[in-house]
């Protein structure tokens, strides 16, 4: 089953079962909504990648507040060969979306470096 809500994001659901056979307690269900994400270069953009990736706990903001902060900090500090500043650098940036926008084979795309700093508010 799939749907769109108001226009934007397409909503599905997938079930299963505890064990791999099918066989068990009962179905689980998850709901899966797929919408846009903002460039990492953007509270907003970052702190949804971050709270995907399990580094911000809570609902993703589009202002620079202390929880995502830390995040960031939390983020660099657990990636190789990023310094540890909790602000949306650009190595930050594109190390950020290349752990978040990897392909099905496991494999990532680094972004390119971009010549725009990011945007910060707050």
């Amino acid at each position: 089953m799939a749907s769109t809500v108001a226009g934007m994001a397409p909503l599905g659901q997938t079930r299963g079962h505890p064990d791999d056979r099918g066989a068990g307690e009962g179905e689980v269900r998850w709901d899966i909504n797929i919408a846009p994400i903002e460039p990492p270069t953007t509270p907003l953009g970052a702190s949804t990648r971050l709270a995907n990736l399990d580094y911000f706990a809570g609902e993703p903001t589009d202002q620079m507040t202390d929880d995502l902060r830390d995040a960031i900090s939390y983020f660099e500090s657990d990636t190789e060969g990023l310094e540890i500043t909790g602000e949306l650098k650009q190595l930050t940036c594109n190390k950020l979306r290349g752990l978040h926008e990897c392909r099905a084979d496991g494999s990532v795309d680094e972004a390119p470096d971009a010549s725009e700093e990011p945007t910060q508010n707050g």
